[in-house]
């Protein structure tokens, strides 16, 4: 008889890596590389929604070439705030390949975090116009606070930030946190259409929405958006109005879209995101162009950036080893 053991990592032992933002784009991209090479598999994500509004979704993924497979079990119940929760929570288990057996099971919440804010800081260093000065950030929780500190990282040329959210206290934490973190200016905005107005880059990343907001008269010649609510603050017009239209995954995103209830024709397709990073499409090609980015989120990505935390936990020590069963 054996103990089959696997590692057990928090979010405080995550944390304590301080793992670099460096490295979390260098594996966001190799990932992102993987999946313009069709070296992965990654079915669209199944979910629950136990509540109206919520969702609990499975995110399994593999990339071969990497020697890499896990999967992510992650919900967002937006009325956790209320109860002083996090609205998105997650686990993310590694398996091992030669036997299937897990080897980590790690919190996934901040992962999820920085994952998502990964993807739309490499978009923007790819996307962007140069030279710009001015990112919007509707919705200023989580999401926009990491979106906007990866975003100035890869884009060191953004000095100020316009920002949105119907929370005031949030706002002032928001604006607190990022002029804490850099030289950056920022200012609040009455409405989200006054930040899309006077942005050169928007990135959306509100929760449940009643209705689509964005329209397509918001949209600047030359803008990037970004949008993290996987359609749902999107109007239809805006979509279709646009030079180009980015995703990370069409397969996930058309699925997404199919169960939408005001997306009737869905926006012609100029590439996914790991198609620009890889070379096979040119990112941003004239300085007029409007892009509009949709991601839908990916779980081998998850995978990457998981395996990485795996990777220097063991090295580092960090972490429990936890008993599955004797055999």
């Amino acid at each position: 008889m054996r103990n089959i053991s696997f590692r057990y990592l928090n979010q405080d032992d995550i944390l304590s890596l301080n793992v670099p933002f460096d490295d979390i784009l260098l594996v966001t991209e190799k990932a992102l590389k993987e999946h313009a090479r069709k070296a992965f598999e990654m079915p669209p994500k199944p979910g629950i929604h136990p509540l109206t509004g919520t969702f609990i979704h499975a995110m399994p993924a593999f990339l071969p070439d990497l020697k890499i497979a896990g999967l992510k079990w992650v919900s967002g119940f937006p009325e956790n705030a209320k109860r002083g929760l996090p609205t998105i929570v997650g686990l993310l288990i590694m398996n091992d390949l030669e036997t299937g057996l897990p080897l980590c099971l790690m919190d996934a919440t901040w992962i999820t975090a920085i994952r998502t804010a990964a993807v739309s800081g490499v978009a923007a260093k790819h996307l962007l116009r140069k030279r710009s000065r001015v990112l919007g950030i509707v919705g200023a929780g989580t999401q926009g606070t990491y979106n906007t500190e990866m975003i100035r990282h890869t884009c060191p040329s953004i000095q100020e930030i316009i920002a949105f959210d119907i929370n005031r206290e949030q706002l002032n934490r928001f604006r607190s946190h990022i002029q804490n973190t850099g030289e950056l200016t920022v200012k609040f905005a009455p409405d989200p259409r006054t930040v899309f107005k006077e942005s050169d880059m928007v990135v959306t990343a509100t929760g449940t929405q009643d209705r689509p907001m964005v329209e397509s008269a918001w949209l600047r010649q030359g803008g990037l958006y970004i949008g993290l609510e996987s359609f749902r603050y999107w109007g239809q017009e805006a979509l279709l109005s646009v030079d180009k239209f980015v995703t990370d995954d069409w397969n996930q995103a058309q699925s997404f879209m199919q169960h939408s209830v005001h997306i009737r024709k869905p926006p012609h397709l100029y590439g996914e995101l790991g198609e620009i990073v890889s070379g096979a499409k040119p990112g941003r090609e004239r300085n007029d162009e409007q892009v509009v980015c949709i991601f839908i989120g990916m779980g081998l990505v998850d995978v990457a950036f998981g395996d990485l935390i795996y990777r220097m936990a063991l090295e580092k020590g960090i972490g429990s080893e936890l008993t599955l069963m004797r055999h």
